[in-house]
């Protein structure tokens, strides 16, 4: 993932922007926006020819980065009661999203502030499980890889908890069928999932001894319930 080309394109993108829509909206005089910035316009705007070639630079940039992840290609009905296209459309423009608002290629971002910004928030189970279900589903492998890597890595600890404010067993729990799906997806000999070998046996013993301290509640619940009646 090359972030640092987005962000620049994303700046060439806003500067040619305001090129294209202002530059033809001059002061009173035409030579006016060579003295001064206006309201409509900066100051010696440029033409906006370069705003639609960046445009399609980054249309071409993606295509081909969609291409090398290997992400399948949508072809959806349209019945009366929806539209195949645009559905199609919101799938791949997901995936985009989750790649550009990932710092430093990988970590996860909960939300933006204010609100949830901060970074206490990113180790919420459900965005890497809705992340890596999705680039799963979708072919993404390459991209797959990189979160659940990083989930293991940074955001599940050696005893199987998560670096998280709280613990939501079952997406909990479905982290190690992601990880069980993309080594059979992917065709993966095993040596990914070996490397997270040691924290998901932890994670999957974590949440067996809570489903068994689960039922022995239960069980004994009923038993004091049963004497006391």
């Amino acid at each position: 993932m090359l972030i640092g080309f987005r962000l620049v394109l994303a700046i060439k993108l806003c500067d040619q922007f305001t090129a294209a829509r202002y530059a033809r909206y001059p002061g009173v005089n035409a030579t006016d926006v060579l003295a001064e910035t206006l309201r409509t316009g900066p100051v010696k705007p440029s033409s906006g020819g370069g705003f639609y070639k960046a445009l399609l630079d980054n249309r071409r940039w993606w295509n081909a980065e969609l291409e090398s992840e290997g992400m399948m290609d949508l072809s959806l009905p349209s019945p009366a009661s929806t539209n195949g296209t645009w559905l199609g459309l919101q799938a791949t423009h997901a995936m985009v999203k989750s790649m550009i608002s990932r710092e430093s290629t990988w970590h996860p971002r909960y939300g933006i502030s204010p609100g949830f910004g901060s970074a206490v928030y990113n180790g919420l189970q459900e965005v890497f499980t809705a992340t890596a279900t999705a680039a799963l589903e979708m072919g993404a492998m390459p991209y797959a890889r990189g979160v659940i890597d990083n989930q293991f890595q940074f955001y599940i600890r050696d005893d199987g908890m998560v670096w998280h404010r709280e613990e939501a067993v079952p997406a909990s729990a479905r982290m190690l069928t992601i990880l069980a799906s993309y080594h059979s997806f992917s065709g993966d000999n095993g040596t990914f999932v070996l490397r997270h070998f040691d924290r998901a046996r932890a994670l999957a013993n974590l949440l067996t001894v809570r489903q068994l301290r689960h039922h022995l509640n239960t069980n004994l619940s009923c038993i004091c319930q049963h004497y006391t009646t």
